[in-house]
């Protein structure tokens, strides 16, 4: 739950972060219910059922967040910046990753 909220502060708390995200997910649109999803959902610590929310919209937006944090990592100028996006994208890609193991482990 941490590392959604800390990956939606990324996003929410930069306005120009907020936009790349955004203009991504416009032309990569997540498919079904959400494909008028645009940002990064933070679990609400009071409600359980936000986390399930939380992480669906994560999962369903996963491409175009990691394509956002790589535009980032090439166009921004801050390294401070730049470095955070730098990280993101590898924790989401080794989250994808052990995510699909799991997943696999546990229906095969």
């Amino acid at each position: 739950m941490g590392t959604l909220k800390e990956l939606g502060a990324f996003f929410n708390s930069s306005a120009s972060r907020n936009v790349v995200l955004k203009d991504i997910c416009k032309t990569a649109p997540a498919s079904g219910e959400l494909s008028d999803q645009k940002a990064i959902k933070i679990p609400s610590m009071t409600r359980w059922t936000s986390l399930d929310d939380c992480l669906h919209t994560f999962l369903k937006l996963c491409p175009s967040i990691v394509d956002a944090l790589e535009k980032i990592v090439a166009e921004f100028n801050d390294p401070d910046t730049r470095s955070k996006a730098r990280n993101w994208s590898k924790i989401i890609l080794d989250f994808e990753l052990v995510l699909v193991e799991h997943v696999s482990y546990l229906f095969f």
